[in-house]
């Protein structure tokens, strides 16, 4: 009678050894670079993109219960079954043996994750119940329901704004000590600024050529244009690219402000003086709290020259877009050493943090409320809510303003990296590969960059439904103290009370 050998893959953690089916041992690969993702079961470390996949790695000690370090020369055994990917952390790898069905026993001390064990002469392997590590649960169709609802919302509060009022948003900067903008409908992604190749016989103003995904991109200096101060290139120097009647152009600014969200009526035409000047490139005023920002016009930015430039390399775009699948922007951003994206369909605006109001006991991760041109609006700390140590506020922190349950919502992050544009097959799809645990309601997604991974949020699923209820109440009482501070002021200039007789008056009513 023939032996039905099966073959197992044999590694060491601590002082035991285990044991896993070679057939679903995908590869075997060194402690790969991982990413953070906030609030996962501790023994999840992180994602890992492997040649263009992205899937999660569980420390095994953690997940098993075992102390101890992950020692610097680990290894991880990348795993591929049922359709899921994930890397299991070991201390080493043992071997490859072929294992007779007579060698493979029930534990005599079995547990969820060890029910049978292979005896091989004097040693003992565990056998390891890979579908217990992952943990997976079906929250696809939650999500969807979750986000369709949601969605629907979200969709209810805009269109009620826009009966009142369009809005316009508008991407800022600075150059020099001034404060400019495009609108962000031009804008098509920011990047980070590096030295371009030179081009011969162009303007001082054009400062040469820079590749973009395999398209060329026209490189302006906009601050040499404008005739503004040009200050050395650092690390917030940044790159806005801007698409206009098919050419797209680079420009370097100084720094990113934010995202600016205005009524249309409050961006005025620009001064007499200015016009007359002939300084056409400014198309609008729009005023933000104490600072001026020239709204400029991309269309007249844009030189014969660069055009021209555009067109020598016209056909190795169109090349290039014939390939690339359909793209996305996403807002980036810092929050620890991790990068976070939305879509920027999601942001209202970007604003510095300042003015916060604290409010006695609210929810930790609640910095407080500010007054947002009239709105009283919550700020959450993503530090806090995300269980990270917490961060000394600096001129980079930000609050990005969205919309929860249709309402508005800022919250903090360490640094806006800027826009960019991420082509769809660069975005991995989370939501189904494993169970994260609570960063499964809210990290849908993650991009596959080059140089970094970028887990995409939902951001307006952050907050459970009691937090965002806590979050209402907080906005409702905020609003009923405004009022009432309000009808105070009201009822106080209607009743001056009753005026109080100079102590000259007095005398001469006593003398007659």
């Amino acid at each position: 009678m023939q032996t039905t050998l099966t073959q197992y893959v044999s590694f060491v953690l601590k002082d035991q050894i285990y044991a896993i089916p070679v057939k679903w041992v995908r590869e075997i690969i060194r402690l790969p670079k991982m990413t953070k993702v906030p609030l996962v079961p501790d023994y999840i470390e992180g994602l890992s993109n492997l040649r263009g996949e992205v899937f999660p790695i569980i420390n095994l000690k953690k997940r098993l219960g075992i102390s101890g370090e992950t020692l610097e020369n680990s290894k991880v055994i990348v795993i591929e079954k049922n359709d899921q990917t994930f890397g299991i952390i070991v201390d080493r790898t043992s071997q490859v043996m072929d294992v007779e069905e007579d060698n493979i026993e029930v534990a005599t001390a079995s547990n969820d994750f060890v029910k049978n064990v292979i005896r091989m002469k004097d040693d003992i392997y565990m056998i390891l119940k890979l579908d217990e590590l992952i943990g997976s649960a079906d929250l696809v169709s939650q999500a969807e329901t979750a986000g369709g609802k949601r969605g629907n919302r979200v969709n209810t509060a805009q269109e009620s704004e826009s009966l009142q009022e369009n809005y316009v948003q508008i991407v800022t900067f600075e150059m020099g000590k001034e404060f400019y903008g495009f609108p962000i409908d031009d804008v098509q992604e920011i990047i980070r600024y590096k030295v371009p190749n030179e081009v011969p016989n162009m303007p001082g103003y054009v400062k040469g050529i820079m590749d973009l995904r395999d398209s060329i991109l026209p490189i302006i200096d906009l601050r040499i244009m404008l005739g503004v101060p040009a200050t050395k290139p650092d690390e917030f120097t940044k790159v806005i690219v801007l698409k206009t009647e098919n050419t797209k152009v680079g420009f370097i600014v100084d720094r990113i402000k934010g995202v600016l969200r205005v009524p249309e009526s409050d961006i005025k035409e620009p001064p007499a003086i200015i016009k007359d000047r002939g300084r056409n490139e400014i198309k609008g005023i729009v005023k933000e709290n104490d600072e001026t920002i020239m709204i400029l016009d991309a269309s007249v930015l844009v030189p014969s020259e660069v055009v021209e430039l555009s067109e020598d390399t016209k056909e190795t775009g169109e090349k290039s877009n014939e390939v690339l699948l359909s793209e996305k922007q996403y807002v980036v951003f810092l929050v620890g050493e991790e990068h976070y994206g939305v879509g920027i369909e999601s942001i209202r605006e970007i604003n510095r943090l300042t003015n916060v109001t604290k409010i006695p006991r609210a929810p930790e991760f609640v910095e407080g409320i500010m007054n947002l041109r009239g709105e009283i609006v919550p700020i959450i700390d993503l530090r806090k809510r995300f269980q990270m140590e917490s961060f000394e506020v600096n001129d980079s922190t930000r609050i990005i303003v969205t919309d929860i349950n249709s309402k508005r919502t800022g919250f903090i992050v360490d640094y806006v990296e800027g826009v960019e544009k991420i082509p769809d097959n660069l975005v991995t799809n989370l939501i189904a590969s494993i169970d994260l645990g609570e960063a499964n309601k809210f990290v849908k997604s993650v991009a596959r960059l080059e140089d970094k991974l970028i887990l995409i949020l939902e951001i307006e699923k952050i907050l459970s439904e009691t937090e965002a209820k806590q979050l209402e109440n907080i906005v409702s009482n905020a609003n009923e103290g405004e009022e009432k501070k309000e009808s105070k002021k009201s009822k106080a200039k209607k009743s001056p009370g009753k005026k109080k007789t100079s102590s000259k008056a007095k005398k001469l009513k006593r003398s007659e």
